[in-house]
């Protein structure tokens, strides 16, 4: 999967899931791993590790969304 630059970095201006979401549409981004690589790659492409949970695709969308989100808050943009 090939990162839609300017995709990643309209991310940079987001502060919601709606914000996110609204991008993703923008740029047609559908699919929960597409997505996470381009949350991923908007945050500097950081090493994630990630702790099991249930498993599932949606859950690790839930948490990389999640520490997105909070790293936004916390730098104050």
């Amino acid at each position: 999967m090939e990162i839609n630059k300017k995709a990643a970095g309209a991310l940079g201006g987001c502060d919601t899931i709606d914000d996110v979401e609204g991008i993703f549409q923008l740029f047609g981004i559908a699919g929960l791993r597409e997505k996470i690589e381009h949350i991923i790659f908007a945050m500097g492409s950081p090493m994630v590790f990630m702790v099991p949970g249930d498993g599932t695709v949606e859950s690790e969308y839930a948490t990389v969304l999640s520490m997105f989100l909070t790293e936004r808050a916390e730098s104050g943009k």
